[in-house]
């Protein structure tokens, strides 16, 4: 079995990004949007049964498990068409914000707008509870209620949970570039900087840790 995960999305956005980048520009805006605010509208599709399109639909937005043959099965863990969208974006904010001839108080100002507007949709949305993700519930406490609120899927990412974490992000994005010479941000930077690489990592640490666990619990069977 093979878990298609993290890595594995990463790259086909970034295969897809390849493609797309050259499109004019409101062109891309329409597409990441759309994809962002329309995918949960797919949610109910599916093509069990039907092979070819039972494999691409589990690729881009159906977690489920792709077999090949007798032997290999893959799960399609990190369905990528809303991360595709997501690259797609940052790469529009990223020309929005960052290009040559932009100030850093137009970049602040025009991430600033995008994080509170992402922010406030999702607050809209969440509490009108009809779309974007699962309906949150009345429980028993407050705190069941919110973290209810807050249950927001990943796998594939929502509507609402892009919007929430996207636009928090941004605004910590915000915070730390005014703190960006202090001593305590430059380890971030650097992790920021290779990020796969310490995915890697972390992903052989995890599988060495997982091998040790159960050689420990071999031994103490003996």
């Amino acid at each position: 079995m093979i878990y298609l995960q993290v890595i594995w999305a990463i790259g086909l956005s970034m295969l897809a990004l390849s493609l797309l980048i050259g499109l004019p520009q409101k062109l891309q805006w329409l597409l990441a949007i759309g994809i962002i605010a329309l995918h949960n509208l797919l949610d109910q599709l599916s093509f069990q049964g039907v092979a070819g399109l039972h494999a691409l639909w589990s690729i881009l937005h159906q977690r489920d498990w792709i077999e090949i043959g007798q032997s290999l099965r893959l799960r399609t863990t990190y369905p990528v068409l809303p991360w595709i969208g997501v690259i797609l974006l940052g790469y529009c904010l990223g020309r929005s914000c960052f290009s040559l001839g932009i100030s850093v108080a137009q970049r602040n100002k025009r991430l600033l707008g995008y994080a509170l507007g992402s922010i406030t949709l999702f607050i809209v949305l969440r509490l009108i509870n009809v779309y974007g993700d699962q309906p949150w519930l009345l429980l028993d406490s407050n705190v069941q209620i919110w973290m209810s609120f807050f249950n927001l899927t990943k796998y594939p990412p929502s509507l609402l949970f892009i919007l929430w974490n996207t636009g928090v992000g941004v605004l910590i994005l915000l915070a730390l570039s005014k703190v960006e010479q202090s001593a305590w941000v430059k380890p971030l930077i650097v992790f920021g900087s290779v990020l796969t690489a310490f995915i890697c990592a972390e992903t052989a640490l995890c599988d060495r840790c997982t091998d040790l666990g159960k050689q420990s619990r071999a031994i103490f069977r003996c």
